[in-house]
């Protein structure tokens, strides 16, 4: 793709190509940018890369990044930032970047409706001779080009061992930043990530591309990457998962929480703003896909949602005690920046100190020593609306001494899930569930499988298997041992199939009387089959204990057929016929999948493994 006139460097900066006034080479950012860096920036173009809301498909902001690369030698902004550093032109080097991305960013048509995220080297900050407001270069960038409130992100990296000075830190603050908001770039890779998030409080933590990649097969980084969003959301920080290539990996990132994703799935970098849109539909596609259950469980968080009108961290601290006064039934307020993101709670009890001292309100409010509203402000869990109930439950859980956890809707606040309704959300989850589950097996029953099956048909650019497992001579050894050891074998079969299949990428139900359905999602043909195969072997073998000792002896039974005429029976084992749906396969109907099924039913019972598959063509 060519240059975009739109993109060039330098072209809306005032004395040339990458110069600056003069205050943004100034203290703490270090001398001018020489000559030559200048020329060199601005001979380079800027591209943009979406980052957008994962369950919507709409663009939140964008990543930038140098789209030119071979024109530096060097292949990304780190790595230059790198170059920088070492010849100690690093900070003036950052201030004109910013400003460059700055300067493209504005000539996006919707600009004003999405965020910039731009790097900002940690080793900038490192210096005692930093100011107070180690982001003042920001806002004036910021103030220059208009940008609205808080668009400008800082992606502050974790790759190098930090020491930052005090000054720094208090700089830092979620509530301290001025026209600026502070994303982790590349999280859970750098040695610094931990130190950082604690310090730091940002507002987005930008997972490492390492974590994505190949996830669909790799369950120790389903595990790590769970963590990772759920440490993210107890400290008040939306996750952005970064690298997105596959549907697979989307669904994934999705399922754990993810709140933004950006990545080749999405749209890769580009410097032409034409390219660029607002929303993205195959996003919101892909994400449609389960929204049967998503709107049940929106449904009942959406009910026991309260709507506590919250408090601006702009506020006076007079107005704040008198909020708490004229609400006395009420412990705490949610505190939102100017454009309604949540920066966490003001609870009473840390204004005690000043509501019972003889001049505390009057000392808090004093403009000249008093202490402001952020200075109260507490994290706290956030969950969009669209959250499963069960990882906002989990969230809760987690956090200790927390009085909420504040519900979000496109990054803005729209109310909270106290405790108390947190219980009502755990009660409504379980009825809808012993509603649309197997009464024995506690399984999910008919209804769900049926919409189960039902989305993996419209989901065809991903890969499926589904299984029918049924009980071999179960009705002799039922009619045999009685109904009360026929439930034990359904159970045991069950708790087998749990322990067995059941996991983020596998679904499993309950058909009813001894049949049982599995679903496998983005796993290869080879791996589903392996597993189905162990799953029926243990039930063979640890169905035996079901029996008495002279049947395990002779490895039979005697009980009437369906005919009523008494025969040898074979002892149970399961028999499972699997159909495997390729991705880009054509559609099919709920009708088909059953006939295929009934199909190869037959041919699992008399197959040597108990095992039949159908390959369905492309």
């Amino acid at each position: 793709m060519g240059r975009s006139s739109s993109s060039k460097a330098g072209d809306h900066m005032d004395g040339g190509p990458g110069s600056l006034p003069p205050q943004w080479n100034a203290s703490p950012w270090g001398a001018p940018l020489p000559p030559r860096w200048a020329e060199m920036l601005a001979g380079l173009d800027v591209a943009f890369q979406p980052i957008v809301d994962i369950r919507t498909g709409n663009c939140f902001g964008y990543e930038t990044s140098l789209y030119e690369k071979n024109k530096t030698g060097y292949d990304d902004i780190n790595t230059l930032c790198d170059w920088a550093h070492g010849e100690g032109v690093l900070p003036a080097f950052l201030a004109q970047l910013h400003a460059k991305m700055a300067s493209c960013f504005v000539r996006l048509p919707h600009y004003r409706k999405t965020r910039l995220f731009v790097v900002l080297d940690a080793r900038v900050l490192v210096k005692e001779t930093v100011g107070t407001n180690v982001l003042e270069p920001m806002t004036a960038i910021a103030q220059r080009f208009s940008l609205p409130e808080k668009c400008l992100t800082l992606a502050l990296s974790g790759r190098f061992p930090v020491n930052f000075p005090p000054s720094v830190l208090e700089s830092f603050g979620r509530t301290q930043r001025g026209k600026a908001q502070l994303a982790m770039d590349g999280f859970g890779v750098g040695c610094s990530c931990l130190p950082l998030l604690h310090s730091a409080e940002p507002d987005y933590l930008k997972v490492a591309k390492f974590f994505v990649d190949g996830i669909e097969k790799d369950l120790k980084k389903k595990i790590l990457l769970r963590h990772i969003v759920n440490t993210g959301h107890q400290m008040g920080s939306l996750v952005i998962a970064d690298g997105v290539q596959t549907e697979g990996q989307f669904s994934i990132c999705k399922d754990l929480g993810c709140d933004y994703l950006q990545g080749p799935l999405v749209q890769s970098p580009t410097p032409d703003p034409d390219a660029l849109l607002a929303d993205y539909p195959e996003i919101e596609r892909l994400s449609n896909h389960d929204r049967r259950q998503q709107a049940g469980d929106r449904k009942v968080i959406k009910g026991q949602i309260e709507t506590l009108e919250p408090i601006p961290i702009s506020t006076d601290m007079t107005d704040v005690f008198d909020k708490f006064r004229a609400n006395k039934h009420i412990d705490f307020f949610p505190v939102v920046s100017k454009e309604g993101s949540p920066l966490g709670i003001v609870h009473e009890r840390d204004l005690k100190e000043y509501t019972y001292s003889r001049y505390g309100k009057e000392l808090i409010s004093n403009k000249t020593c008093g202490r402001r509203l952020r200075d109260f402000v507490r994290p706290c869990p956030v969950a969009d609306i669209n959250t499963k109930t069960e990882k906002i439950l989990e969230l809760f859980a987690h956090e200790e001494n927390t009085s909420c956890v504040l519900i979000v809707k496109g990054g803005r606040y729209v109310g909270f899930l106290s405790a108390q309704a947190l219980l009502r959300v755990i009660n409504e989850k379980s009825l809808a569930i012993a509603r649309d589950q197997n009464p024995l097996t506690k399984l999910p029953g008919n209804n769900v499988i049926t919409e189960y099956l039902a989305n993996v048909l419209r989901d065809t650019g991903t890969s499926y298997a589904v299984v029918y497992f049924d009980l071999d001579n179960f009705k002799p050894f039922n009619d045999k041992y009685g109904f009360r050891q026929g439930d034990r074998a359904i159970l045991l079969f069950a708790e087998i199939l749990t322990q067995e299949l059941q996991s983020g990428t596998c679904f499993i139900g309950h058909v009813g009387g001894d049949d049982f359905f599995a679903g496998f999602k983005g796993v290869p043909r080879e791996a589903a089959a392996a597993a189905v195969l162990h799953t029926v072997d243990r039930f063979s073998e640890e169905a035996r204990s079901l029996y008495d000792d002279e049947a395990r002896k002779h490895g039979m039974i005697a009980a009437k057929d369906r005919h009523g005429v008494m025969r040898e029976f074979p002892l149970l084992t399961v028999s499972a016929a699997m159909i495997v749906l390729p991705d880009g396969r054509s559609p099919m109907t709920s009708d088909e999948i059953s006939s295929r099924i009934a199909e190869i039913k037959k041919v699992s019972k008399s197959a040597a493994d108990h095992l039949a598959i159908i390959d369905i063509s492309l």
